[in-house]
């Protein structure tokens, strides 16, 4: 069967039908008795290969094959009838069933070409088309040729009937085919079938003329009309062949939504049947009439198939939208439900370490302690990196993100006790324990979490070893909310930072007590009035040598009227703390210098005034500005003023401290270290700096007489300031024995308890400058 279908085919089937066609018209019986078989006998094979190799379509395929085959069975028969048995083919009422079978198997095959509408408007519209086209064609048909004969009709045998048998299946062939392109979509036929609907249409209007010609009996066997047949099944046969060759599917192209271009001329063709009539045989209204109700009920009943099925599409198309709209929602919500978990997430996260922020954990803790059971307590763990600033300041804080995110990993793996943990913000987190615990457990676990905090840390090209402070809170022992015990958490965790690295402090009563005492010096610090609270003290400052008096020293009292007397050891950090330092040491520098003028221009004596100066006060740029300014108004000598700053000051920044120094060194001012010796004590910046004078610490001078080390500390300070220029001042002499010796080392001046403790500006005045007159100032 494949080499049928190879280049044999169009050989083979071409030379039998010409040898049927040169038979015809020779008149050679023989020879159409031979070709008109062979040549459907091959268009059999053609399209039984189409059946078999293709997978659509395929029962088309095989009807148009067993029609060639039985029309080639009937061909046979009819030879054998003719030349074996001598009888009449005519007669013969299996050759008559057998030239009929083709006829049912090409109108099967295209009833079932039109199978492949699905919608059922579709199939009732195509339904109503072939029953207009078949009904108007049969019409026509009787009013032009069977009309006149209907009494000869009635008296025709059932044999006789059999030619109205296959013009009525031929006509409805007709149909479907007209219906086929005119239906109310668009298709487009592959080339095979465009051959194989041609030689069906062909076959159904030969069939139609072979009905008319044999009612006639007019009909010959063997002429032009058996030519056109074969013709037609050669067409069909070509089809098949085709779809082998091509393997072209049946249906190409189109869109099932637009109408076709046929549809538009399904009117007009029905229509026109009645014109024809006219044209023919003339006007009769009747038959007219007739013809013309067929085209009326099929538009009606057209009209309304139409319209519902207009409607079905757009149901469906709403139903579609619907759908489509419903995705699109379904689609949407789901991304909204993605971003909105997104969003949530980020709103609960902190970005850098990935735990939990400050807003959830709130939340969280919240929760907790609503859900704690008797017996239980919840742990707050709040925790601080030691001097993380640093690292931000000298790494940049890309160097310190990373840190804080490797100290996350590793408290993240220190928790194993299904812990809450949180970045609180900047380098604070914290974390919310629930279970039973004592005070020893929790200072186990803070333990191991400073240990593992502590390992070194490498962010190259950096390595650090991070230490932290722990403060630890209980509910519901220290406190029964949530708020209250993030205050205690926060207040044990400074207090723990207070006593160095590394440490756990746990909230106690202690420690509330400091802090609501700091809380309250803050509050009336902030609201103090300088002049009505705040007093200047001065302790005498004397000659080492010959016991004259040059100076004192300012301290500064606070008689606060809610707490009274407040100890400066006490309120000086705290100012310092909250930033009124510099206010109040302006304050203190205004009292100072007006006093000091005023006891030199009474007494005519140049005493020296010490006043302490706070390292924040030092700060500001116009610090040197504004003294210079306050020396001018008040008309003082700038040598009457003896500024005193720690030694870590002038330690830790050199640069900024250095150009204070030189623009009061300018000025006139004299620069005093206070407590030198106790801990930060270098040469260097001695050399660098215009410093005037050492104070020698209190502790130095307290153990100057018992232990020979003080004793050779002190001697050097002096040796060491005596070749630099420096002057000395000795600190808390408190014994003539200390006063002996600090004589004999030939230390400048004396300070203490045992020269003259502090005291009001009157009581000075009183005690070291009025007893002599104007020549009073010596040591008692």
């Amino acid at each position: 069967m494949k080499r049928i279908t190879g280049i044999m085919f169009p050989i083979a089937s071409g030379l039998a039908f010409a040898a049927y066609v040169l038979a015809v018209v020779s008149g050679s019986e023989t020879g159409t008795f031979i070709a008109s078989p062979l040549c459907t006998l091959l268009c059999a094979c053609a399209l039984a290969c189409a059946y078999y190799r293709t997978r659509d379509f395929r029962i088309h395929w095989l009807l148009g094959s067993l029609a060639c085959l039985f029309w080639s069975a009937a061909d046979l028969v009819w030879m054998a009838e003719a030349w074996l048995w001598g009888a009449d083919p005519n007669q013969s009422p299996l050759v008559t069933w057998l030239y009929m079978l083709p006829s049912s198997f090409f109108t099967a095959s295209a009833v079932l070409m039109l199978g492949v509408r699905r919608k059922i408007w579709d199939k009732i519209q195509l339904f109503l088309d072939i029953l207009a086209v078949a009904c108007m064609a049969l019409a026509v048909a009787w009013i032009l040729f069977f009309n006149e004969q209907f009494t000869a009709l009635l008296q025709m045998s059932p044999e006789d009937l059999f030619p109205f048998a296959g013009a009525f299946s031929s006509l409805i062939t007709i149909g479907c085919i007209g219906a086929w392109f005119l239906t109310l979509e668009r298709w487009h036929l592959a080339p095979a079938m465009k051959i194989f609907v041609a030689g069906l249409l062909l076959y159904a209007i030969t069939d139609l003329v072979y009905s008319y010609e044999y009612i006639m009996g007019i009909y010959r066997a063997n002429e032009f009309l058996d030519i056109v047949y074969l013709l037609a099944m050669l067409l069909a046969g070509s089809g098949g062949y085709l779809q082998v060759r091509q393997q072209s599917g049946i249906l190409t192209g189109g869109s099932r939504n637009r109408k076709p271009s046929g549809q538009r001329f399904k009117s007009a063709v029905l229509l026109a049947a009645p014109l024809f009539v006219c044209l023919v045989k003339g006007f009769e209204w009747r038959e007219i009439a007739f013809l013309v109700g067929i085209f009326i009920v099929h538009q009606i009943i057209s009209g309304y198939v139409n319209s519902a099925h207009i409607n079905d599409k757009l149901r469906l198309h709403e139903k579609q939208m619907g759908q489509l709209l419903e995705e699109q929602i379904a689609l949407r919500t789901q991304e909204l439900v993605a971003i909105n978990k997104e969003l949530e997430n980020v709103s609960n996260h902190d970005t850098v370490t990935s735990f939990y922020n400050r807003r959830y954990f709130l939340m969280a803790l919240d929760r907790l302690l609503k859900e704690v059971k008797i017996n239980e307590t919840v742990v707050i763990f709040f925790i601080d990196l030691d001097r993380f600033k640093s690292i931000n300041d000298t790494c940049g804080h890309d160097i310190g993100d990373h840190v804080l995110m490797e100290i996350a990993r590793r408290i993240k793996a220190w928790n194993q006790y299904d812990a809450i943990l949180a970045r609180m913000g900047g380098d604070e987190f914290v974390c919310a324990l629930r279970g039973h615990y004592c005070q020893e457990d929790v200072a186990g676990l803070a333990g191991e979490l400073i240990r593992k905090c502590h390992e070194p840390i490498s962010v190259p090209p950096y390595q650090f070893q991070i230490t932290i402070s722990v403060g630890a809170t209980f509910y519901p022992d220290d406190a029964q909310d949530r708020g209250t015990l993030l205050k205690n958490a926060d207040i044990a965790m400074y207090h723990a930072k207070a006593q160095g690295c590394n440490q756990l402090a746990f909230y106690n009563q202690l420690i509330h007590e400091r802090v609501a005492r700091k809380s309250e010096l803050e509050h009336l610090l902030s609201q103090s009035d300088y002049d009505r609270e705040f007093e200047l003290y001065y302790q005498p400052i004397y000659d080492a040598a010959n016991g004259t008096l040059t100076g004192a020293e300012a301290l500064l009292h606070w008689n606060s009227p809610v707490l009274g007397s407040v100890p400066p050891a006490e309120f000086i950090p705290i100012a310092e703390e909250i930033g009124c330092i510099i206010p109040l040491g302006e304050w203190v520098l205004q009292q100072a210098a007006i006093q000091i003028r005023d006891w030199n221009r009474r007494y005519g004596r140049k005493l020296r005034i010490s006043i302490n100066i706070s390292p924040q006060q030092l700060e500001p740029v116009r610090f040197a500005e504004n003294l210079a300014q306050l020396v001018q108004r008040t008309g003082i000598d700038p040598e009457w003023l003896d500024l005193e700053i720690v030694e870590r000051v002038a330690m830790n920044g050199a640069e900024p401290v250095a150009a204070v120094l030189h623009a009061l060194s300018g000025i006139g001012v004299a620069v005093s270290i206070d407590n030198f010796g106790t801990g930060y004590s270098s040469l260097s910046y001695l050399q660098r700096f215009s410093i005037d004078r050492l104070k020698i610490a209190r502790p130095l001078v307290e153990n100057i007489a018992v232990n020979p080390g003080e004793y050779q500390i002190i001697k050097a300070i002096v040796l060491m300031a005596k070749a630099l220029g420096i002057k000395t001042t000795a600190e808390g002499v408190e014994t003539t024995e200390q006063l002996q010796i600090l004589a004999e080392l030939q230390c400048d001046e004396v300070q203490g308890f045992l020269t003259g403790q502090p005291m009001t500006a009157q009581m000075l005045e009183a005690s070291c400058l009025k007893i002599h007159g104007r020549s009073a100032g010596c040591m008692i």
